[in-house]
């Protein structure tokens, strides 16, 4: 019999907007891409970024609606999501804070 104590299977320093998972400690706690993108609300139009019409985007700001005219609402595809995603996850850990996903628009 052996008196050694049991592994907990949640690492102590896991994040606490990661789901359970039942798993030993992961090499990384990057989320799947379904994961991240389960953060946004979507619907049919154009990405800002890659210009690519027809596609799932989110919204993510506006742009103007000063001095009367009218806000365009700034919209992104799930591929330049991930990419900002991983860009901000970078920042975050360079710079010491917590990465939390689905902030992408909002202040940091």
């Amino acid at each position: 019999m052996s008196d050694s104590k049991p592994v907990s299977p949640v690492p102590p320093d896991r994040p606490a907007w990661l789901p359970e998972t039942g798993a030993a400690r992961a090499a990384s706690y990057r989320l799947a891409p379904p994961a991240i993108l389960a953060f946004y609300e979507w619907e049919i139009g154009t990405c800002f970024m890659c210009r690519t019409v027809n596609r799932f985007v989110t919204a993510i700001g506006a742009r103007g609606g000063e001095g009367g005219e009218e806000a365009v609402p700034l919209t992104v595809c799930g591929s330049c999501v991930l990419a900002q995603e991983e860009e901000r996850r970078a920042r975050m850990i360079r710079s010491g804070r917590r990465y939390v996903p689905g902030r992408i628009g909002q202040p940091e």
